[in-house]
């Protein structure tokens, strides 16, 4: 089955990074649930990384795993390898939209409910 794919729309000048998302590729298990809660704990910090001049929003990878978006990360917190250097984790920070997508969703049904509520 194909997971994903890189593909470049010359007219638009895009590249785009693509994850199979077809419905046929998947087994759904139900609405992501705490969203917001997993959003709130992973702190974003600015920053910029060693050797680059332009400072940024980022994401500390052990953090986003503790934070509970084990499945955005990759590597472990401090492995090296055998001859010392270290072995970078990774975050794939695209894989967190869906998350941010959920929270925002629940971030509006609590803003429907407050107006309901003054209504």
């Amino acid at each position: 089955t194909v997971r994903g794919s890189i593909t470049y729309n010359r007219g638009g000048g895009l590249t785009a990074y693509n994850t199979t998302s077809d419905y046929r590729a998947k087994d759904i298990l139900g609405p992501a649930e705490g969203a917001l809660d997993v959003v709130n704990r992973i702190k974003v910090y600015r920053g910029k990384m060693k050797g680059a001049e332009i400072e940024r929003p980022m994401f500390i990878a052990h953090e986003v795993q503790e934070g509970g978006a084990t499945w955005a990360v990759t590597g472990e917190k401090d492995a090296v390898k055998d001859d010392g250097t270290p072995l970078m984790q990774q975050v794939s920070e695209g894989s967190l939209v869906p998350m941010l997508w959920a929270a925002v969703q629940a971030l509006s049904a609590q803003v429907e409910e407050l107006k309901k509520s003054r209504s």
